[in-house]
């Protein structure tokens, strides 16, 4: 069974139905974005129906499929301000405002939301993210740590002089 045959039978027993249509502006992507994430409103089983503010043009997939994108670089940039690292080891920060404010919830939902619909994926993780979100394992996930992973300049100068 391949990768895709797994997505296609989940996309089947997680009931997925209808359209979400909405309009979004690209100049302020990630604020319009979490506003709509956070409305109970919306439904996360609809696929997206994305218009752009001030644009001409039907969404018959690639205006949705421009959104995930657009969206996904949103979320790991200094305006969300949630993740720090090098490209392809991208981590959470420690920040305790965007724990209380449910921002990591939220752009969990939004994550979930490109991947079951759009298939965009999230290739930019450090490992040991990968490895607690399919495990749940702290320990498990330590195992795949380095130094790569540090992102204080300092720290990670103390510990290479140590190693």
């Amino acid at each position: 069974m391949t990768l895709d045959d797994v997505m296609h039978s989940h996309k089947r027993h997680l009931g997925l139905t209808g359209k979400e249509s909405f309009t979004i502006s690209r100049d302020d992507l990630w604020r319009e974005s979490v506003a709509i994430f956070k409305n109970p409103k919306f439904k996360e089983t609809g696929r997206p129906r994305v218009t752009f503010e001030g644009e001409a043009g039907i969404d018959g997939g690639g205006l949705g499929k421009e959104f995930g994108t657009l969206l996904r670089e949103k979320i790991f940039s200094s305006e969300a301000n949630l993740f720090e690292g090098i490209d392809g080891r991208k981590l959470p920060i420690y920040s305790m405002e965007g724990i209380y404010s449910r921002m990591f919830q939220l752009v969990g939902k939004m994550m979930s939301y490109l991947i079951i619909h759009l298939d965009i994926p999230f290739p930019c993780f450090s490992p040991p993210v990968y490895e607690y979100i399919v495990s749940g394992s702290f320990e498990a996930a330590s195992h795949h740590c380095c130094l790569d992973d540090i992102c204080d300049y300092e720290i990670k100068e103390l510990i290479g002089q140590v190693n």
